[in-house]
């Protein structure tokens, strides 16, 4: 059985915390609260694509590659940074009310995804450091 891969566990965590998102929001903010679900979907799908195409491109650079590994992430996170700003401002730009759900939901969302990546970045570096045979 193959092991869930960072991709597998990003999706997991999108699809963990839009549900419980949106019904804290529903609870705390009544009906304007459902709106939010098609952006929230929006937000989901934006971050979990900039999750695949960082998983494609990091399994595309040899393993004995470490530092290019590290600065293809940090391309990575500050790409996803600037979508998540990006869609901000447009959210913002475009409705007409308030964006503060949005923003809790990006950063929300945001924040997980970032989690999830950073904790497979650094589980896969650990192991490819103990399966690496000493040159003595």
């Amino acid at each position: 059985m193959k092991p869930i891969t960072t991709v597998s566990w990003a999706a997991l965590a999108l699809l963990a915390i839009a549900p419980l998102l949106l019904f804290l929001e529903i609870r705390l903010a009544g009906r304007e609260a459902v709106g939010q679900t098609l952006p929230l979907v929006g937000v989901s799908l934006a971050l979990w694509l900039t999750v695949v195409s960082e998983a494609f491109t990091l399994g595309a650079i040899n393993e004995d590659k470490v530092q290019l590994q590290l600065k293809v992430m940090m391309l990575c996170k500050s790409l996803r940074f600037l979508l998540a700003a990006v869609l901000l401002i447009a959210y913002a730009v475009i409705s007409d009310g308030d964006a503060r759900l949005f923003a809790v939901n990006l950063i929300v969302c945001y924040l997980a995804v970032t989690a999830v990546l950073t904790i497979g970045y650094t589980r896969r570096n650990k192991q490819l450091k103990t399966n690496k045979p000493d040159k003595a």
